[in-house]
C-alpha cells in the first residue's frame, strides 16, 4: 500500500502454484454472422477455443429455432472433399472463428429457398463435439439465431457447357446454384458456329422453338399435329410442349436442357453449326437465369461466345416414326424422328407390302419402289417429313394388286438402312420384312380414272379403251358406253352387252355383241373414222379403289384414234312363214339395207322335190328402218298361188328357200352383197323355214250379262261357238278389270249350259257358285264391280280354234246386270251344350260381321211366356261371339256368362223339348245388306239337333282370405250348391303330400256358405278348422304352401255331372292368398304367487315362440294412480311354448321376488292387474297382439296367494368393516327383524357361541340381503373368543323362526344348533403380499430407471378405508417415488444411483413398517454406457429398409425376454425401425431412408447414448454401365466383368452381402442367375460366371434388395455356330438400265443365336466384261446374328456400253459369275452350300426382232422383250 514493488520471480526460478482449480467450463457460441456473398460463417465464442479441434460437421443451419415446427429444414456442413469444396477454417486459436463455407455447402444452402435468406430463417445449432476449449472442455450445445446476415450480391457465371447431339442435351455448369424452374429463359440462349458470331441464320440457332431460316420453315414444320405420336419425355412443366426445349434439372449449379424437336433439328439442319466442337459456341444474355438471390447471370455476348467444353456429335440412326400413303395424290409421306437429307433418298430401298410379313401371292405381293425422273421421286427439301411422288409404274402396280394398299390394314413399309440418311449421314434404322411398319394415315384413291384413247375394229367388232391408271376389269359396265357419229351426238347407240379382257390393267378390250355391232351398222355409226366418237357414264368402269371413271357427256365426245371398216358379206340366217298373217320374216347375220330388197331373188321350194318351187313376183315392203330383220308381205297373187299348191308351204318339210346374191346388201360404206343360197340336193345347203304357221284365226268374246236374282250368265262371241267344248271353270268373275283385283271367283263345273251352238250362250249358275259370289262384299253387287276374264281353253270355234284369252288384267265389264234383292231366312239351328256352340243355317251366305247376338233369344218353348235368355255380345270366352267366315252356315260360340245363365234356368235348354230360338230382323244381313226374315218370340223355331251338357265341371281357381277366414271357390260353370260336401276338401302344403302327415295336410270338417246356385261359392272356415290350420306352420301360410285336393263327390253341376276331382299329387295352388293381418286378443289371465306361473288365454292360435315377456307389466289397479307396478324381465320365460290359444309364463325368481318386495301389491285378485304393448306376442302370421295400456288394464281372472316360508341362502363376515351380511331366498320384512334371535357359533355343533344383543341393519336387493352391524359390545366379546370368528372355519350362524318373516308374514325356516347351523361363505381380512416379477431387470448406473413390480396385496383393499406403507430397497438403498397402482397388483418406483455396476443386486419389498417383508435376490443389474464394436453391412440403399446388425456391449437383456430397458438406434438423427435386442452384445434393426453419404450411428440404452462417427454408408441403387465381354461362344462358362456404381464394398472385406446378378432372356422372359459373384473394386466393378447357352439378355444387379434399372445398351449373348451360307438362286437378273444388280446370300441351318460373320463375295467375267458391262468388285459385309439375308450390289454400267449394232433383247444378254470367297464367323464354325451364282444383265430392245416386239403409243413406238411381254 506504500508503493513498494513486488519482488520479481524469474522464469528459471518460477514458483509452483499452491492451489490449482482446473477449467471445467464449456465454451459456448455467443453469436454468429453469416456472409453469403463471400461464403463466411463467423462464430464468436465465450472463450478461446482450440481451432484444431473444430468439427464443422457438427454445425447445422436451420430455418427455425425449434425442430417441432412443421416447416423445419436443416443443413449440416461438410468437410469432405477438402476446401474449397468442403468447409474449413483458416483461423488460429481465439474467441472468433471464421469458417470458409465450401462451394458444395454454399450451393446446397442457397438451394434451400426457405433457409438463410434473411435473419428470420437463419439459425445454427451444434453439438458438444463442435470444438474444445484450451482445457479440452467440450462445447456447450446450443441453438441461436444469426446476428448479422450478408446477402449474396454476386452474379452467377456460366463456367462451361457441353452439347450432346446424340441425346439432345445441353449441359451448363454455373459458378453457383441457380434457379431453374422459375427463372430459366431458354430464349436468351444462342448456339452459334463461331466465337464472334455472324448474322447468317445458317450459322446460329436460338433456343426459342423457331426455325431461323425463313425459306425452309414451311417444309421443316408444317403443322404441330404431326408430333402427336412422337415419343417425347414428359417433363414436370405444367404446360409441356415437346416441340420446344425445356429444362430437366432442379435448382443447382448444373442445368441440363433437353433440346426441343425444333431447336435440335434446326441445329442438325445447319451443316456449319455444331457439326464439331470447333463449330460449337454458346452466347447468353443476362436474362437467361438468376441465382437464388435473384442476381442475373453474367452475359456472354454473341461476339465473344463460349466454346463448348465437350461435344458429342449425332451418331444416332434416324427412325421412321410413321408414314402416310395418299393414293389419291400418289404421295408417300415419311415422318422421321429427326431431320433427314432429302437428296439421300433411294426409293429402291423402300417396299410397300400387305402385311408385317410379306406374302408372295400376286395380289398381296410386295412392291419395291422404282426410282427415276419420270418414276418415283421426292418432291421436298430436307426435313423430318419427306414427301415422295409415286411414279406411274409404281402407282399402277400397287393399284393392280387387289390385296395391297386397299385400306390401312394392307399397307406396311419395309425400309433398308440405305433408304435415306440423316443430316449427319447416319443410315436409317432399317425396317425389315416381318417387322414392317403399318401405315398411320391411309388416304384411298378418290380420283376418277380418265380415258386416254380408244380404237375400234368394225370387222372383228372389238373396242379397245386405254386409261391413265389401272382399272378394275371386272367392274366394266358395257351398257354405260355410247358410240355416236359425231361430237355432238346427233346419232348414237348405247352398248347393251359384250365381253371384255379379264385382267386389271390400264387397257381394256371389249368384244361387241352381235346386237350392238348390228345397231352401230344400222345407225351408220363408226362406219368411217370421222363417224366414230365415244361417250360414257360414270359407272362405266371403276379403278382399283372403286372410283368411277370421269363421265364423258355428249358435248365432250371423244374421237377414235384407230378405225378398221366392215368388209364382211351379210348372211341370211333364218326365215319364218306365217300364212295367217301373210308374211315371211327374214333374219340376217348383220344389219342390212331393207331398201335394197329384191323380191324376184327369192324362190320357195320343197326340199324332197326341188322342182316343186315358186319364185316370188312381187310383194309389199313397208320397212324403212335398217335392221337384221326384214318382213316381206306376200302379194295377193303370190299368196293365192302358194295356197293353191297343196305340196308347197303347208308345213315345215316343204317350206324351203333359196336366194341370189342380189337379194339385199349391208350398211357398209362400200356395201357388201348378201351371201347366196343356191338350190341343192344336199341337206345342209338349203334353208328351211324355222317356223311355219298355217292359216287359222281365233274367235273372241265380245260382252256378257249377269242376273244375281235368278243366277243367270249370258255370253256373246264373234262367231258361232262349239258349245260342247265349253269349260265353265276357265271363266272368272272378278271385281276389277286391272291387276289390283281384290275379290274374284272362278266358276265350278256344277253349272248348267242352257243353249246349243250359237254366238250367244246362256248358263244357269249353281247355288254353290252363287253363294260364293255373294260371300264377297265387293264382287257382283253392282255393275261397277262385275267383270269377266277367261282362258284360251274356255271354248273353241267350229274349226276348233280356241278362243282368244281375256286375261284377269284386262277383264271385260258386264253389259247388263241385275243385283241380288232376296232376303235370307233361317232354315234351322243346332245347340251343343257340352261345347257351348250354336249353329245357324240360312238360305244363303250371310255377313257374319253384321251378326248381333243380342237379337237372338233361346226359349223354353215356342211361345214368349216360357223361360228364356237373350245372348250377350262381346269378346270370347266370357261373352258370345262368332268367328265364322261369311257363308250360309255360321257357328256361334256361347260365352261363359251366357252358358252359366242358361244352366241356372231349370226349364231352358235342358233337352230338345225346352230348346227354341227366336230372332229379330236385325239379327244379321246377307252379303248385299238384305235383313234376315224374322222368327218371332210367339213362333220360335225348335232346335234341329240338341246335345246335352255331359262335361264334368272343374275348379277354375280359389282364393283364401285369412282375415275374413273365407275360402272362395270359382268353378268353370254353374254348380248345384245343394250337392256341396265341405268334408271332401283337403288343404295341403304341396301338390303332393303324405296324407298321414300332421303338419302338411288337413281335411276340413265343416263350414258355412250360401245356398244359391252359381259359379262361385264363399265358404267360411269353422273356428276349429282355422285355428288348427294356423297351428300348422308349414301349411296355408302363403301361396307357396297352400294347395287343395278333393274327390268328385265335392259338388255337381246343374245337369248332375260330378266335378273333376283334384287328386293328391296334382294339388291345385291357391290363386290369391290374403294373409292374416288381424291382431290376436288376450281374453283372460291366471297368476299363481306360490309357483310363479302366469297363464294367458287368447281368442286364436298364437305363436308361443314369439312371446316377449318384457312387455308385460303387473300393476295394483286398472288405472295405476298409486304407482305400484312391475314389468317382467327377460329372466321370466314362457314354458311349454307351442302354437296354441294358451301361453304359460314361468315368472322368474327375480321378478317374483321383486313383486313380493312391493307392499300391498299382488296379494289378491283386486290388486292384480295386467297391461302389455303390441310386442308381447304374435299370431301365426306375425300379427302383434292388441295392446292394453294403463287405464285399460285386465284384472286377474284367477289369483293364487303365496304360502311358502322364506329361508336363508348364505351369510358372510367382514372383519375389516365389522359387518355380517345375510342373503335370503325371497324378500324379508325389515320391520320384523329380531337380532336377539341370532347366534354366532364355532361349528355345526357349538363348542363356543354368542347370541347377539343389539345392532343396526340395512336391507338391499329388494329386501333379500340384510347387512347387520352388531354393537361394539358384541364385537368385543367375539374378538375375545380365540376360537370364534377367527377364520371361515370357525364362523357359523343359527337362529329361531322369529328372527325373520317374508312379506306375506310367513316365518323363516330356522337354523338349529347341531342340525343345520350354517357356515359363513366368505370371511374378509387383510391377505399377505405376493411378489411375481420386476421389469426391467437392468438399467442405467446414474439411477432414475422406472421399475414396475408385479404381484398382489401391495396396498389397502379396494373399497375399504385406510392406507398401507410400502417401501422398495435396491442393495440397501431406498428407491424413490414408490406408488401402488392397479388394485394392489402393480407398484412402480425409481432406482437410486448405483454403487455396484454389472453385478445383479437384491430387491427388498417392505409393507406396513416391516410387518410384512419380501427379499428378491439378483433382481436387478446396473449397466455401464453402451459400447460399439462393429456393424454389418456397412452400406445400404438410400431408400432404407436395410437389415443391419450392430455388435458391442451393455445393450441389456433381449427384446424377446421383455425384461430389458428401452433401446434405440439412430443414423444421422433418423431412428431405425423394427429394432430387436438379441442379447447384451447384439442388436438388429432396419435403416431409415437416408441421403447418399457416410452417416453417424447413435446407440441409446435406457437414455444413455454412445455416438459412433461414420460407420454406415448410404448409397443410391446400383447402376450398370458396361459389361465385358458382351458376347462369347455358347460352350463356354464365361467370366463377365460388370462395371457400374454402388455395388458395395469388395467381397473380401465381408462388410456386406454379395449382390445378386440376373440375366433376363428377352425371347422367353426367363431368368438366369450369374454364379460366383465377386466385387473386385469398391462400388464399381464385379465379376461373375455365366453358364453356357444364354440367349440375348439384359442384366440387373440387386444390392440390398434394390434392382439396378435395366440398361438396354448393356447386353450379353452366347453365340452359336454361324450356320450355312448360300446364294438364294443359281441365277439372278438385272436390267442393263439399272445401276445396281443384286444377289442375295442367305444363312440357313443355324441355331437360335448364330454367330455374326463377315461374308465376302467377288465377281468374275463370263460373257459380261469388267468395266464394259459391270465394275469388278470384292465386297465384305457383316451379317449380324439376327440377319439371315444379305443383298450384295454389283455396279452395272452396261447401258453406257455401245455395241456395233442395236440391242435385240435376249440375243444381247451377258452374264458374270459371283462367288462367295470367304465366310469369317466371329465365333464357332460355318458351312457354305451354293457357293457360286450368275448375274445376267438383260439387254433392252432397240429394234424389232424375234426377241423384241413393238407397241405403238402416243409418244411413239415402244419396244419390249418378248420374255417380258
Amino acid at each position: 500500500m506504500f508503493g513498494n514493488r513486488i519482488v520479481s520471480i524469474p522464469f528459471n526460478n518460477s514458483v509452483i502454484v499452491s492451489e490449482y482449480t482446473r477449467d471445467v467450463t464449456s465454451p459456448v457460441v455467443e453469436y454468429f454472422d453469416l456472409d453469403l456473398n463471400v461464403g463466411n460463417l463467423t462464430l464468436v465464442f465465450s472463450e478461446t477455443v482450440n481451432v484444431s479441434s473444430l468439427d464443422v460437421t457438427r454445425i447445422r443451419l436451420q430455418n427455425f429455432n425449434q425442430s417441432s415446427h412443421p416447416d423445419f429444414i436443416t443443413y449440416t456442413l461438410t468437410d469432405y472433399p477438402i476446401h474449397p469444396v468442403g468447409s474449413k477454417t483458416f483461423d488460429i486459436d481465439g474467441t472468433v472463428i471464421i469458417i470458409a463455407i465450401g462451394s458444395q455447402d454454399l450451393n446446397e444452402i442457397k438451394k434451400i429457398r426457405s433457409l438463410a435468406t434473411n435473419s428470420l430463417n437463419t439459425f445454427i445449432s451444434y453439438t458438444q463435439e463442435l470444438i474444445f476449449d484450451m482445457a479440452d472442455n467440450l462445447a456447450y450445445p446450443k441453438t441461436l439465431g444469426v446476428r448479422l446476415i450478408t446477402e449474396d450480391i454476386t452474379n452467377p457465371i456460366l463456367r462451361s457447357y457441353g452439347l450432346d447431339l446424340n441425346l439432345g442435351l445441353l449441359n451448363m455448369t454455373f459458378s453457383e446454384t441457380v434457379k431453374v424452374n422459375d427463372s430459366l429463359d431458354l430464349t436468351q440462349i444462342r448456339i452459334q458456329s463461331t466465337k464472334a458470331g455472324m448474322s447468317n441464320p445458317l450459322t446460329y440457332q436460338k433456343l426459342d422453338g423457331l426455325f431461323h431460316i425463313e425459306q425452309n420453315s414451311t417444309s421443316l414444320l408444317r403443322n404441330r399435329s404431326e408430333f402427336i405420336q412422337y415419343p417425347f419425355p414428359q417433363g414436370s412443366l405444367s404446360s409441356f410442349d415437346p416441340l420446344k426445349s425445356y429444362s430437366v434439372s432442379e435448382d443447382g449449379t448444373v442445368v441440363s436442357v433437353q433440346l426441343g424437336f425444333i431447336d435440335l433439328n434446326a441445329v442438325k439442319y445447319k451443316s456449319i453449326l455444331a457439326s464439331r466442337m470447333t463449330e460449337t459456341y454458346l452466347a447468353i444474355t443476362n436474362l437467361t437465369i438468376l441465382d437464388l438471390n435473384n442476381n442475373n447471370v453474367d452475359a456472354i455476348p454473341s461476339n465473344d461466345a463460349l466454346l463448348a467444353a465437350y461435344f458429342i456429335p449425332d451418331q444416332t440412326s434416324p427412325t421412321l416414326l410413321r408414314y402416310d400413303l395418299n393414293l389419291d395424290l400418289d404421295l408417300l409421306s415419311l415422318t422421321f424422328d429427326e431431320f433427314v437429307e432429302s437428296s439421300s433418298l433411294m426409293v429402291q430401298f423402300l417396299t410397300i407390302q400387305s402385311a408385317t410379313l410379306s406374302d408372295p401371292s400376286y395380289h398381296t405381293s410386295p412392291r419395291t419402289l422404282t426410282p427415276g425422273n419420270n418414276q418415283t421421286h421426292t418432291v421436298n427439301d430436307n426435313g423430318h417429313v419427306i414427301v415422295i411422288q409415286l411414279g406411274p409404274d409404281d402407282r399402277n402396280e400397287i393399284k393392280r394388286r387387289r390385296g395391297l394398299a386397299i385400306d390401312n390394314t394392307t399397307v406396311y413399309l419395309v425400309a433398308e438402312s440405305y433408304a435415306i440418311l440423316d443430316m449427319a449421314s447416319n443410315t436409317l434404322n432399317e425396317i425389315t420384312d416381318g417387322t414392317a411398319l403399318e401405315v398411320r394415315v391411309y388416304t384411298a384413291d378418290m380420283t376418277t380414272p380418265k380415258l386416254v384413247k380408244f380404237t375400234i375394229d368394225m370387222n372383228l367388232g372389238m373396242l379397245t379403251l386405254s386409261f391413265q391408271e389401272t382399272v378394275n376389269a371386272s367392274s366394266l359396265r358395257i351398257s354405260s358406253i355410247t358410240l355416236q357419229d359425231n361430237q355432238t351426238g346427233l346419232t348414237s347407240h348405247t352398248l347393251s352387252s359384250g365381253t371384255s379382257t379379264p385382267s386389271d390393267n390400264t387397257e381394256v378390250t371389249v368384244t361387241l355383241s352381235i346386237d350392238d355391232l348390228n345397231s352401230l351398222k344400222r345407225l351408220i355409226i363408226c362406219r368411217l373414222l370421222t363417224q366414230c366418237y365415244i361417250t360414257y357414264e360414270s359407272d362405266t368402269i371403276r379403278d382399283m379403289a372403286n372410283n368411277s371413271v370421269d363421265v364423258r357427256p355428249n358435248s365432250e365426245a371423244f374421237g377414235v384414234i384407230q378405225h378398221q371398216p366392215d368388209s364382211t358379206m351379210p348372211r341370211l340366217v333364218m326365215f319364218t312363214v306365217n300364212l295367217t298373217q301373210e308374211v315371211v320374216v327374214l333374219t340376217f347375220s348383220e344389219t342390212v339395207n331393207a331398201t335394197t330388197l329384191d323380191y324376184t331373188a327369192f324362190t320357195l321350194q320343197d326340199f324332197f322335190d326341188p322342182t316343186t318351187s315358186y319364185t316370188l313376183t312381187d310383194g309389199i315392203n313397208k320397212q324403212t328402218e335398217y335392221s337384221t330383220v326384214v318382213v316381206l308381205t306376200f302379194s295377193l297373187y303370190d299368196l293365192n298361188q302358194i295356197k293353191n299348191n297343196t305340196e308347197l308351204f303347208t308345213s315345215r318339210p316343204n317350206g324351203w328357200l333359196t336366194i341370189t346374191m342380189y337379194a339385199i346388201r349391208d350398211m357398209a360404206f362400200d356395201a357388201n352383197y348378201v351371201m347366196p343360197i343356191t338350190s341343192s340336193i344336199y341337206f345342209g345347203d338349203g334353208l328351211v323355214t324355222e317356223i311355219f304357221t298355217p292359216d287359222f284365226k281365233r274367235p273372241e268374246l265380245t260382252h256378257f250379262d249377269l242376273d244375281m236374282n235368278d243366277h243367270i250368265l249370258h255370253l256373246f262371241f264373234t262367231e258361232t261357238m262349239y258349245a260342247s267344248s265349253l269349260y265353265f271353270n276357265q271363266m272368272t268373275i272378278q271385281n276389277k278389270k286391272m291387276q289390283n283385283i281384290t275379290e274374284f271367283h272362278s266358276l265350278s263345273i256344277r253349272n248348267t249350259l242352257l243353249t246349243p251352238n250359237s254366238p250367244a250362250l246362256t248358263i244357269q249358275l249353281d247355288q254353290y257358285d252363287a253363294d260364293i259370289i255373294k260371300v264377297f262384299t265387293k264382287l257382283a253387287t253392282t255393275k261397277n264391280n262385275t267383270f269377266l276374264s277367261l282362258t284360251d281353253n274356255t271354248i273353241d270355234d267350229m274349226n276348233r280354234n280356241n278362243i282368244v284369252e281375256i286375261p284377269f288384267t284386262n277383264a271385260i265389264p258386264v253389259r247388263n246386270f241385275i243385283p241380288d234383292g232376296v232376303p235370307p231366312t233361317l232354315l234351322g239351328f243346332n245347340l251343343a251344350m257340352d261345347i257351348a256352340l250354336l249353329e245357324l243355317t240360312f238360305s244363303e251366305a250371310v255377313n257374319t260381321a253384321s251378326l248381333n247376338v243380342s237379337q237372338l233369344r233361346l226359349q223354353g218353348s215356342a211361345n214368349a211366356m216360357s223361360e228364356y235368355h237373350a245372348f250377350t255380345p262381346g269378346q270370347a270366352p266370357n261373352f258370345t261371339q262368332s268367328h265364322s267366315q261369311n257363308q250360309a252356315v255360321i257357328l256361334i260360340e256361347i260365352g261363359t256368362y251366357d252358358m252359366n245363365a242358361i244352366k241356372k234356368l231349370y226349364n231352358l235348354a235342358t233337352s230338345e223339348a225346352t230348346t227354341y230360338l227366336s230372332l229379330t230382323r236385325h239379327a244379321i244381313l246377307d252379303m248385299i245388306g238384305n235383313q234376315v226374315v224374322e222368327e218371332t218370340t210367339n213362333n220360335a223355331r225348335q232346335v234341329t239337333s240338341y246335345t246335352p251338357d255331359s262335361i264334368n265341371p272343374s275348379l277354375v281357381s280359389y282364393d283364401i282370405n285369412m282375415n275374413t277366414e273365407i275360402i272362395q271357390l270359382t268353378f268353370d260353370e254353374t254348380v248345384n250348391v245343394a250337392s256341396f260336401d265341405v268334408t271332401q276338401i283337403n288343404i295341403q302344403s304341396n301338390q303332393y303330400t303324405n296324407l298321414m302327415s300332421l303338419i302338411s295336410y288337413y281335411r276340413l270338417t265343416e263350414g258355412d256358405y250360401s245356398y244359391e246356385n252359381t259359379t262361385v261359392i264363399h265358404l267360411s272356415f269353422d273356428l276349429g278348422d282355422i285355428n288348427t290350420l294356423k297351428e300348422m306352420m308349414s301349411l296355408m301360410t302363403s301361396e307357396l304352401d297352400t294347395y287343395i285336393t278333393f274327390s268328385n263327390l265335392l259338388i255337381t253341376d246343374m245337369n248332375g255331372n260330378r266335378i273333376e276331382e283334384i287328386i293328391n299329387g296334382r294339388g291345385q295352388q291357391v290363386r290369391i292368398f290374403t294373409p292374416d293381418t288381424t291382431p290376436p286378443q288376450v281374453r283372460s289371465f291366471l297368476i299363481d304367487m306360490d309357483t310363479g306361473l302366469l297363464e294367458l288365454t287368447f281368442r286364436e292360435t298364437i305363436n308361443g315362440y314369439s312371446l316377449y315377456v318384457q312387455s308385460l307389466t303387473l300393476q295394483s289397479y286398472r288405472n295405476n294412480t298409486a304407482g305400484l307396478s312391475l314389468t317382467l324381465t327377460s329372466s321370466s320365460i314362457g314354458i311349454n311354448l307351442s302354437f296354441n290359444t294358451i301361453v304359460t309364463i314361468q315368472i322368474s325368481k327375480t321378478d317374483l321376488d321383486n313383486i313380493k318386495s312391493i307392499n300391498n301389491f299382488a296379494i289378491s285378485t283386486n290388486n292384480t292387474w295386467l297391461i302389455w304393448d303390441s310386442s308381447l306376442i304374435m299370431d301365426m302370421n306375425n300379427n302383434p297382439v292388441i295392446p292394453r295400456y294403463d287405464g285399460g288394464a285386465l284384472m286377474a281372472n284367477i289369483f293364487i296367494p303365496d304360502t311358502t316360508p322364506p329361508y336363508m341362502i348364505q351369510f358372510s363376515v367382514n372383519l375389516i368393516t365389522e359387518e355380517f351380511t345375510f342373503e335370503f331366498n325371497e324378500p324379508v320384512e325389515s320391520a320384523l327383524v329380531n337380532i336377539n334371535q341370532i347366534t354366532i357359533q364355532d361349528g355345526i355343533s357349538a363348542q363356543d357361541s354368542y347370541i347377539f344383543s343389539t345392532g343396526n341393519w340395512v336391507a338391499f336387493n329388494e329386501s333379500k340381503v340384510f347387512v347387520i352391524v352388531v354393537s361394539s359390545v358384541d364385537w368385543s366379546y367375539i374378538k375375545r373368543h380365540k376360537s370364534l370368528a377367527t377364520s371361515i372355519d370357525d364362523t357359523y350362524i343359527a337362529f329361531t323362526p322369529l328372527a325373520f318373516f317374508d312379506k306375506a308374514t310367513n316365518p323363516i325356516l330356522p337354523l338349529v344348533d347341531t342340525i343345520n347351523a350354517t357356515q359363513a361363505v366368505s370371511f374378509v381380512s387383510y391377505p399377505d403380499p405376493l411378489f411375481t416379477s420386476v421389469r426391467p431387470i437392468a438399467g442405467r448406473a446414474i439411477g432414475g430407471t422406472k421399475l414396475t413390480i408385479i404381484g398382489d396385496n401391495f396396498g389397502s383393499l379396494s373399497g375399504y378405508p385406510g392406507q398401507r406403507d410400502v417401501d422398495v430397497h435396491l442393495a440397501g438403498k431406498l428407491a424413490f417415488n414408490t406408488t401402488v397402482v392397479q388394485n394392489n397388483t402393480v407398484l412402480t418406483t425409481y432406482t437410486p444411483t448405483a454403487d455396484i455396476i454389472g453385478i445383479p443386486i437384491t430387491l427388498r419389498l417392505t409393507i406396513d413398517e416391516s410387518a410384512l417383508q419380501i427379499n428378491i435376490s439378483s433382481a436387478f443389474t446396473y449397466l455401464a454406457p453402451p459400447i460399439f464394436t462393429s456393424i454389418y453391412p456397412i452400406i445400404g440403399t438410400r431408400y432404407g429398409r436395410t437389415n443391419i446388425t450392430i455388435y458391442g456391449e451393455n445393450f441389456g437383456p433381449s427384446t424377446a425376454s421383455q425384461d430389458g430397458p428401452v433401446v434405440t438406434v439412430s443414423i444421422s438423427g433418423e431412428e431405425c425401425t423394427d429394432l430387436v435386442v438379441i442379447d447384451n452384445y447384439t442388436i438388429i434393426c432396419v435403416t431409415p431412408s437416408l441421403s447418399p453419404n457416410t452417416h453417424d450411428l447413435n446407440i441409446t440404452v435406457d437414455g444413455v447414448s454412445t455416438r459412433v462417427s461414420g460407420p454406415f454408408r448410404s448409397v443410391n441403387p446400383p447402376i450398370i454401365l458396361s459389361t465385358t465381354p458382351e458376347t462369347t461362344y455358347r460352350t463356354y462358362y464365361t467370366e463377365v466383368n460388370i462395371t457400374g456404381r454402388n455395388f458395395g464394398p469388395v467381397t473380401r472385406s465381408e462388410d456386406a452381402p454379395v449382390p445378386i446378378v440376373i440375366f433376363y432372356q428377352s425371347e422367353d422372359n426367363s431368368t438366369l442367375y450369374c454364379l460366383n459373384v465377386t466385387i473386385i473394386l469398391n462400388d464399381t466393378l464385379l465379376t461373375c460366371i455365366v453358364p453356357p447357352g444364354l440367349g440375348f439378355s439384359t442384366i440387373s444387379v440387386t444390392v440390398d434388395g434394390f434392382l439396378s434399372p435395366i440398361n438396354t445398351n448393356v447386353t450379353f449373348l452366347h453365340y452359336d455356330d454361324a450356320g450355312t451360307f448360300s446364294f438364294t438362286s443359281d441365277q439372278y437378273f438385272v436390267g442393263e438400265l439399272f445401276p445396281i444388280g443384286n444377289v442375295t446370300v442367305i444363312r440357313h441351318d443355324y441355331r437360335k443365336y448364330p454367330s455374326p460373320a463377315y461374308v465376302t463375295i467377288r465377281t468374275y467375267d463370263f460373257t459380261a466384261i469388267n468395266t464394259a458391262h459391270y465394275v469388278n468388285t470384292t465386297t465384305t459385309y457383316l451379317m449380324d446374328y439376327n440377319v439371315f439375308s444379305l443383298e450384295f450390289g454389283v455396279n452395272i454400267i452396261a447401258q453406257y456400253y455401245q455395241p456395233e449394232r442395236l440391242r435385240m433383247g435376249i440375243e444381247n444378254d451377258v452374264s458374270l459369275f459371283v462367288r462367295i470367297v470367304d465366310i469369317a464367323p466371329i465365333f464357332g464354325t460355318n458351312e457354305i452350300d451354293r457357293v457360286e451364282c450368275s448375274l445376267t444383265i438383260k439387254a433392252v430392245c432397240q429394234i424389232l426382232s424375234i426377241y423384241c416386239v413393238g407397241d405403238l403409243t402416243v409418244s411413239g413406238l415402244r419396244y419390249m422383250r418378248t420374255d417380258e411381254f
